[in-house]
């Protein structure tokens, strides 16, 4: 029997008819559900039967890489929120502040930005050697540490320590040098004489922080970190004899901008 025009237009109007977009939607649907079936099956996937992949930025292998990484970036980033839910103070709105890694509840340890640590891969490596450190009867902790970062845009951009910024509301006396790039002799043999350095140093002398926008900005930074960490003061590194010709013998003149107090 065939079904009348009134039935069909009752059976569209209610939404109980495919149209051409349903027809359109399911391959597509279809399809991401294959792909997210491939991608569980991968990340599951015994270690021992994986091969090692030929990486290339073709287009098409884009989505095949998302559906690899997006499965254990999910469960990753479900482990860390349950963590922070785990140790949620819940008499207060926000998370108990702690210095982590620490263990609370006990036996139980942090690493890394869900510990509340700078977002740097540096820093979770400290935290893997405090923890293991403590973990054999150790006492360490992440007080007090310093902790600076680079990024190696061009040029590299490089800090540690206080910012003047920083300095400034915690009421810190402070002197500030700044040279730039330009005046460190070894950019110019490179050309790459854009940015600058600067230094902020304390009333007792000491080195409070260090930043620096130019070539090779991480290593020379590394430098004046060893220095703040051995509490050196600033003449010692001032007076240094570096070799010439290297963007570390930028340290010199900037260190002699500093003004007197």
């Amino acid at each position: 029997m065939q079904e009348s025009p009134t039935n069909y237009a009752s059976l569209t109007a209610r939404g109980l008819v495919p149209n051409r977009w349903d027809i359109i939607a399911f391959p597509l649907v279809f399809g991401l559900l294959l792909l997210a079936a491939k991608g569980a099956h991968e990340t599951l996937a015994p270690l021992s039967t994986l091969k090692e992949p030929v990486v290339s930025l073709d287009p098409v292998n884009l989505p095949e890489y998302a559906l690899r990484t997006t499965p254990a970036d999910a469960c990753g980033n479900g482990c860390i929120a349950a963590f922070h839910r785990h140790i949620r103070n819940p008499r207060r709105k926000k998370p108990a502040r702690r210095t982590p890694p620490r263990p609370a509840p006990p036996n139980v340890w942090g690493i890394g930005e869900c510990a509340g640590s700078p977002q740097f891969t540096h820093a979770s490596v400290d935290d893997f050697r405090i923890i293991k450190d403590n973990l054999a009867g150790g006492n360490r902790s992440t007080r007090d540490r310093l902790v600076p970062y680079c990024m190696f845009t061009d040029p590299q951009l490089a800090h540690v320590g206080l910012t003047e910024g920083e300095a400034q509301r915690q009421g810190i006396a402070m002197r500030v040098a700044r040279l730039p790039m330009s005046a460190v002799l070894r950019t110019h043999t490179t050309d790459e004489v854009q940015g600058f350095m600067k230094a902020l140093i304390g009333s007792d002398d000491r080195i409070l922080g260090f930043t620096m926008i130019g070539s090779e900005a991480g290593e020379v930074m590394t430098a004046v970190q060893t220095a703040m960490m051995a509490k050196l003061s600033y003449p010692v590194l001032r007076d240094a004899v570096i070799a010439h010709l290297t963007i570390a013998e930028g340290r010199g003149p900037l260190l002699s901008n500093i003004p007197p107090r």
